[in-house]
């Protein structure tokens, strides 16, 4: 039924005026980010980022150089102080020049603890960047995600500055799909109107524009929210406003696994784990349709309630918990773990007796908060003093925290037992959250221990790494500090453990070492190594092997964990080494732990390579940060370790740069071995990638020349000489023509033969035969190219008349090859061989066993009986008969016959028939005793 003129208006008048009350309380939310932002560079920087979208030049950071880049903001008004900045920085450029007709980006906003009592200057910035991407192309997109990624690493490059951007397209949203949770059908579920209500109750809009949920009234149904947005379908008010969906009340099971996704992915922050399992708790006891904070903010803003308890999502999120814990639960571990917990996350010093930098009311709220709780000024003066604990303090906070953690979730599984039982639930989830969970807080040799974080520690001035060796001969390494009380220095330990580099990266990734400020001494004990480089792998370390850049997909906790950003550290603690002796595989995974292995041989290397391939090829991580490569000296000055390291990059761009379903293979040598990484097509369309190593060329050669039909994509590492006559080979690659290649040796004779698929398979005779076999191969090469014209008609090779291109190559004694034409059809020697040759046809067949069976041409003219390879021995016994009476006659095939290959593409293609003239010569050949 259609709304009454008066009906419209009064729902507009009541729109436009929460409309102003969302503006407000958005302009708060600015001017509270800008206070803790703390200084002008950062607001500065703030300010600068949404600007970026709105240009596509040379002198911006961002600029991506192509015509279809897309930019521009709607609504989007440029700060007043940085106007005046670029005035002076670039007097040519000009806003109004500069503006675009179609915005690509329709809203603009800052989500997380920005603008709350959580966020300090150190705190990420992460932004939400909304359009209607599904009407852009495919390549207009990568565009845009590579500006986002330009401007990423510019901020941290310039300004030490962690920010990330999410593209989500208005639509998507509407219906609560997001991209990372389209795999294993998380998508459009309650676990992405989770994410919607995230946004909605954190979010800082940029852009002028306000999303539509914040005008309509709290508790709103989807009807309700439905029949507002059309009573402005007709008024211009609606170009204020953008639609991302409404939020109602969800199915309670629904809700708690898309919860527990979400507190998987914050397990390493005791605040943030303990606050979403105190409200999860608390939801199951609670009859309320609708759990979310946002809607309490809204009904606050609404109602013109402003101060910080009000409308401040992370004291919202504490005071429930606390209250929760505090009447219901009656648990004082909990909640004494619960008040420190978030007095570390705000950090607000206040035994120093004034405000943290910036100022806002943060002070004088966190002095509130420790009055109700009860704190006196020695409790406030040792939680100010959380960096300067000892290991046994820290080490009891941390282990009644994961006690808290761990007993939440125990609760809720209880609360959850009757909906399990029944089905409700989807037990393959809820069994991979919990074995990631359990996993998380599980203490392992070779784990990092990053699990709980409680606050950001700053960059200490004097550090010690001490190696100690026990009356038993255990090993330990001790990471002590520093500090002065009354007047004294006094050490005090922060850490320890029996693998030194397990501290090394736990200084990294807790920001403790600062290079040029820190002074780290390292008492070496047993051990020779250098302290510089050791002083230079943290100071790496810890701006390469952020674990914040990690961007773990809900997905990833449903299968076993990969790595995801990894690097190879050799012979960090062998200082006089000149090979590699030892090597540790360092890496982040992706259930976010930190683990690390030993290994003492560089034939485990490759094994390594495969792993963090196939881990990419799932996380998408660009190759750059995925993979790092570094050793002490003298190793890391040597010839080998440069090739080392140049062939493990271009192993990973390789197999990740094209994903394209073709066949893949990627020729290299390692710890001397001759070593092929290929990729297997699987039915979904992914591909994983494994290796082979072989002890010799020929072998090596063989493993790649078996072949059916599928594009190849053949790729030699140029940095190993043995193998650079491969790679001018594969120069020569194009898919209308077969080309062979001719190298006579003393004692055999290779021909290679690069196909219009871009198999190259290898022939290997022993040289007496090699004039008669090359004419054999000729021949064979014109009956497998008259096949596919006949077969294939469309492909290119036929719209070539099935050419055949030959090359001669010498290689000459430093493996440096030459290749040069040549034009076999005018070789009268040749011909002649071509002449005097007993035609011999293989005929291929499909045989039930899914095995390929063959048929050849008899000297008589007739055709053998049809036999699988079990069958080969007999047969070449009758071969070699046949050999000794007819001095003329060879098996090898000078002709094909595919009609009876059954598969499609075995005739749609020659490589079928060459693998199998290859494998068919070969069977024969190893029973004569002729290899």
């Amino acid at each position: 039924m259609k709304m009454s003129t008066e009906d419209t208006n009064e729902i507009i008048v009541q729109i436009k005026g929460m409309k102003n009350k969302f503006n407000a309380y958005n302009s708060a939310k600015i001017n509270s980010l800008h206070s803790s932002l703390a200084t002008p560079e950062l607001i500065n920087l703030f300010n600068y980022i949404p600007f970026l979208f709105t240009v596509n030049q040379p002198e911006f950071p961002g600029y991506v150089k192509e015509i279809k880049m897309p930019h521009g903001i709607v609504n989007y008004q440029i700060n007043p102080k940085l106007q005046s900045q670029l005035k002076i920085s670039n007097p040519s450029f000009s806003p109004a020049k500069n503006a675009v007709s179609d915005p690509v980006i329709h809203l603009f906003a800052l989500i997380g603890s920005a603008g709350t009592i959580a966020f300090t200057p150190d705190s990420d910035l992460d932004f939400w960047i909304c359009g209607r991407f599904s009407l852009l192309d495919a390549e207009a997109m990568a565009h845009l995600r590579h500006k986002c990624s330009i401007i990423e690493k510019w901020a941290m490059n310039t300004h030490g500055k962690e920010i990330h951007f999410f593209l989500n397209d208005i639509d998507q949203i509407k219906m609560n799909v997001f991209d990372e949770d389209e795999e294993y059908g998380l998508s459009g579920t309650s676990l992405g109107q989770m994410l919607k209500e995230e946004f909605y109750r954190s979010s800082i809009i940029i852009n002028n524009v306000v999303p539509f949920w914040w005008v309509v009234p709290a508790d709103c149904s989807d009807a309700q929210y439905t029949e507002w947005l059309s009573a402005i379908s007709e008024n211009s008010i609606q170009y204020e406003f953008i639609d991302l969906g409404n939020i109602a009340g969800i199915n309670k099971s629904d809700f708690l696994i898309a919860a527990l996704f979400q507190i998987i992915k914050s397990l390493g922050n005791p605040f943030k784990s303990i606050i979403k399992l105190g409200l999860l708790e608390r939801y199951i006891h609670d009859d309320k349709k609708n759990p979310f904070i946002s809607n309490i903010i809204k009904r606050n803003v609404h109602e013109g309630k402003t101060d910080r308890l009000s409308i401040d999502a992370y004291c919202l999120m504490f005071d429930q918990v606390y209250d929760y814990y505090n009447r219901l639960v009656n648990d004082m571990t909990s909640l004494n773990i619960i008040k420190t917990c978030f007095y570390l996350k705000v950090n607000p010093h206040l035994s120093a007796g004034e405000k943290s930098p910036g100022g806002d009311n943060f002070h004088e709220v966190m002095t509130q908060y420790t009055k109700k709780w009860g704190w006196d000024s020695d409790t406030i003066t040792h939680v100010d003093n959380f960096e300067n604990w000892d290991i046994e303090s820290t080490n009891k906070m941390m282990n009644n925290t994961k006690k808290v953690i761990l007993k939440g979730y125990k609760n809720i599984l209880a609360a959850l037992g009757n909906e399990i039982n029944s089905g409700s639930i989807d037990r393959e989830s809820l069994l991979a959250i919990n074995r990631k969970i359990y996993s998380h807080f599980n203490p392992e040799d070779k784990k990092i221990d990053n699990t709980l974080n409680f606050k950001k520690y700053p960059p200490e001035k004097l550090l010690s790494l001490d190696y100690v060796r026990d009356i038993k001969g255990s090993e330990s390494w001790y990471l002590n500090k520093r500090i002065i009380i009354n007047g004294r220095a006094v050490k005090v330990m922060i850490r320890k453990s029996p693998h030194l580099i397990s501290l090394i990266v736990w200084i990294s990734l807790n920001g403790l070492y600062q290079k040029d400020y820190t002074r780290l001494d390292i008492e070496q004990g047993f051990y020779h190594m250098d302290s510089n480089y050791i002083r230079d792998l943290i100071a790496e370390l810890s701006t390469q092997f952020s674990i914040k850049s990690l961007n773990l997909q809900n997905s990833y906790f449903l299968r076993d964990p990969f790595p995801v950003m990894s690097y190879i550290i050799i012979n960090p603690f062998l200082k006089y080494s000149k090979k590699v002796d030892e090597f540790y595989f360092l890496y982040h995974n992706s259930w976010g732990e930190t683990r690390f292995e030993v290994f003492h041989d560089d034939n485990d290397l490759p094994s390594i390579a495969e792993r963090i391939i196939n881990g990419e090829l799932i996380s998408s991580m660009d190759a750059i940060n995925a993979l790092h490569i570094t050793a002490s000296e003298p190793f890391s000055t040597s010839k080998e370790f440069l090739t080392l390291k140049s062939t493990m990059k271009k192993l990973l761009h390789f197999f990740t740069e094209n994903r394209t379903q073709v066949k893949q293979r990627f020729i290299t040598m390692i710890a001397k071995r001759y070593t092929i990484f290929s990729n297997t097509i699987k039915r979904d369309g992914n591909s994983s990638v494994s290796f082979s190593q072989f002890g010799s060329e020929h072998q090596m050669l063989y493993t790649i020349s078996y072949n059916r039909g599928l594009v190849n994509r053949n790729r030699v590492d140029d940095k190993i000489p043995e193998l650079e006559y491969i790679s001018k080979i594969l120069t020569y690659d194009s898919d209308d023509s077969i080309k062979i290649f001719i190298h006579e040796g003393r004692k055999y004779s290779r021909f290679f033969v690069l196909n219009e698929r871009g198999s190259l398979m290898m022939f290997r005779k022993k040289s007496e035969f090699h004039n008669e076999y090359l004419a054999g191969l000729f021949s064979f090469a014109e009956s497998a190219a008259e096949a596919i014209i006949k077969s294939n008609p469309e492909s290119n090779l036929a719209k070539n008349h099935g050419k055949i291109a030959a090359y001669r190559m010498e290689i000459d004694i430093a493996g440096k090859s030459t290749i040069t034409k040549y034009d076999y059809e005018r070789d009268l020697a040749l011909n002649n061989y071509r002449e005097k040759l007993f035609p011999v046809c293989l005929s291929l067949h499909l045989l039930d066993n899914g095995e390929v069976g063959y048929r050849f041409t008899l000297p008589d003219g007739g055709n053998s009986e049809l036999f699988s390879r079990v069958e080969i021995e007999s047969v070449s016994r009758e071969i070699s008969s046949l050999m000794e009476s007819i001095q003329e006659y060879k098996f090898f095939p000078t002709s094909v016959n595919l009609e009876n290959s059954e598969i499609r593409m075995y005739s749609m293609f020659t490589s079928f028939a060459f693998s199998e003239k290859n494998r068919f010569e070969l069977l024969i050949e190893k029973n004569l005793g002729m290899l």
